[in-house]
C-alpha cells in the first residue's frame, strides 16, 4: 500500500485516462457519455457489511485488482464514530510509516498485496458514510460512494456495466439504473 497526497492522486487518475479536478475533488469518466447506476445499501446485518463492500473493489475479493482509493470526506456521523475512524485509520496509516495528516495524504494505492488492507478501508467507508472513490487501474470505470448510504458506478463500457450490475443484484442489492447515456459528473 502506497498512500498518496491528494494531487498524487489526481496525477495517477489522469494516468490511466479518467478525468480529475483537484479543486473539486471529483473523478469522471473522459469524455461527455458514459454509464451509470446508484446502489443503496440494502438491509443487512452487521457481519454482512464487509461481504457488502468488497462488491465495490475490482477483481477478486481474496486478490483484488490495483486500485486508488481516495477518501474526500471522512465525516462519520457523530462524535464517537468520528473518533473511532480517524482512529482506525491512524493505525492502519502508522503499520505503513505514514507520518502525514490524513488532509496531506487522504489516498491510498492498492496492490493485490493489499487485498486485507482494501476490504478494511471500503467497509469503514460504508460503516461509516464517507466519501470516496474506488478506482480500478484499467480506468473502465470508477466508483463514488457517498455518505448517503449509496454508491454511483461510472462506466465507459457496456460489458463492465452490466457485469457490476449482475454483482450487485447477486448480493441483494438491486441498483437504481439510470436508463440513459449522458454526461458524467
Amino acid at each position: 500500500m502506497k498512500i498518496l497526497t491528494l494531487l498524487e492522486s489526481f496525477d495517477w487518475i489522469e494516468a490511466i485516462g479518467l478525468r480529475s479536478d483537484p479543486i473539486s475533488r471529483r473523478v469522471s469518466l473522459p469524455g461527455d457519455e458514459g454509464l451509470v447506476f446508484t446502489v443503496r445499501w440494502p438491509e443487512i446485518l452487521p457481519y454482512q457489511v464487509p461481504y457488502f463492500a468488497n462488491l465495490f473493489l475490482p477483481g477478486d475479493p481474496s486478490k483484488i485488482d490495483e486500485c486508488l482509493f481516495l477518501l474526500t470526506d471522512n465525516g462519520a456521523s457523530g462524535e464517537l464514530n468520528f473518533e473511532l475512524a480517524c482512529r482506525m485509520l491512524d493505525i492502519l496509516r502508522t503499520s505503513h510509516g505514514e507520518n502525514r495528516t490524513l488532509l496531506d495524504s487522504p489516498a491510498y494505492l492498492l496492490s493485490h498485496c493489499d487485498s486485507v488492507e482494501a476490504r478494511m478501508l471500503v467497509t469503514m467507508a460504508v460503516l461509516f458514510s464517507w466519501d470516496c472513490y474506488v478506482v480500478p487501474q484499467h480506468g473502465r470505470y470508477f466508483i463514488w460512494i457517498d455518505d448517503d448510504d449509496a454508491a454511483d458506478v461510472w462506466c465507459q463500457n457496456r460489458q463492465d456495466y452490466d457485469v457490476l450490475v449482475t454483482r450487485f443484484k447477486q448480493f441483494g442489492a438491486i441498483p437504481e439504473e439510470a436508463p440513459e447515456l449522458g454526461a458524467n459528473g
